[in-house]
């Protein structure tokens, strides 16, 4: 479930799918195995928590990929919490999943629909690691469970210990370290940081902010961060700086820390990289509070790929994560482990796009069009 209290303790408000996940997750965690409930139609939901009803059908859609949402002829709609399964024959696989998250639904329905095509014998189920005590219990299932499709949270290292301790078969979506080699799926963040650094570098930016929540405990964080810092080269220390800001994913804290941040240092950044697009949305906001037009003084890069159509910024530049192939590739790769008898095989990073482009300026973009081009 979504808490949204940040570090600087401003209470950030839900955004309005966040606020439906929000409110169909206590539900969820009402049910017990095999049980069910009728949930609101998608306009009296919409009303209920004054959001769109387009908000709702897209949240109502991933909930439904996930296999937690049914619609029954005549009777309304349902979330179901499956029963517990007892082990069949074939592979016994759990799937650690955030509790909400565009991000690990999108990537769930690709592990999904590629089982659905596939001749393995395989059991899927889904592991909640909103706790601390969900996460001892995805532990505690070590006994019962054949592998792992391993989504990143905190707490991942405790259970790849346990699981790696029983010989079980583990798939990660992220490479569990800077240094793994084996046995992942995981968007290519080095490429893609590098390849905006690049532009920027050629662009004569010189302040470069870099805005990601958790410093230095995300891998995925860290190959962001060291794909910018090559990507600025030799120059970087010299000619250009590059400051490192934490921030809450929301676009509110990322906008007042980015306030505050500016303030207290009199340093104003010439080209800003976001994590996660609605940290983008935030710092973008931020700017133009300054008085500086983006992109012409300010360029901004967002790391995700999300829908921002109903945002201020919709044209944000911003990385594409082909979050449903993630997931696809990411199934595939449990099926050789399977058919190998869980011998390892090499990781796979996935070609990341950049789109948008609205958020850089033509040279940036002309550089961005050029290396995607050449990767391709």
């Amino acid at each position: 479930m979504l808490h949204a209290n940040v570090k600087n303790n401003y209470k950030i408000p839900l955004r309005p799918a966040q606020k439906i996940q929000s409110y169909l997750e206590q539900m969820y965690e009402k049910l017990g195995p095999g049980e069910s409930l009728q949930i609101e139609p998608i306009r009296e939901l919409a009303q209920k928590l004054n959001t769109s009803p387009k908000t709702v059908h897209k949240v109502y859609r991933s909930y439904v990929n996930r296999g937690i949402l049914k619609s029954r002829v005549g009777n309304g709609t349902f979330l179901v919490k499956p029963e517990i399964m007892p082990k069949q024959s074939g592979h016994f696989i759990g799937i650690t999943l955030e509790a909400q998250g565009i991000w690990s639904s999108e990537i769930y329905s690709g592990i999904l629909h590629a089982a659905a095509d596939s001749k393995l014998d395989v059991s899927l189920k889904s592991l909640s690691t909103i706790s601390e005590d969900a996460i001892e219990n995805i532990v505690s299932m070590a006994e019962k469970l054949d592998g792992l499709i391993v989504f990143p949270f905190p707490g991942l290292q405790k259970v790849i210990q346990e699981y790696n301790n029983k010989g079980k078969l583990l798939v990660y979506i992220n490479p569990p370290s800077e240094n793994a080699t084996a046995n992942f799926v995981s968007p290519d963040y080095f490429g893609a940081s590098r390849l905006i650094a690049e532009a920027w570098r050629e662009n004569n930016r010189k302040r470069v902010l870099f805005i990601s929540g958790e410093i230095g405990q995300s891998v995925s964080t860290r190959l962001r961060l060291a794909g910018l810092t090559c990507g600025l080269g030799a120059m970087l220390g010299e000619d250009i700086q590059i400051k490192i800001l934490e921030s809450d994913k929301e676009d509110m804290s990322t906008y007042r820390t980015v306030l505050s941040f500016v303030e207290r240092t009199s340093w104003v950044p010439d080209a800003i990289y976001c994590a996660g697009d609605f940290q983008a949305i935030g710092a973008y906001n931020a700017m133009l509070k300054l008085g500086l037009s983006v992109p012409r003084d300010v360029s901004i890069f967002g790391g995700t790929g999300y829908d921002l159509s109903e945002t201020n910024c919709p044209t944000l530049t911003r990385m594409h994560q082909p979050l449903h192939e993630i997931g696809v590739q990411c199934f595939k790769l449990l099926e050789l482990r399977c058919k190998l008898s869980g011998e390892d095989v090499p990781g796979r990073y996935i070609k990341t796009d950049i789109k948008g482009m609205g958020t850089t300026d033509t040279k940036e973009n002309e550089i961005l069009e050029a290396g995607m081009s050449n990767n391709s």
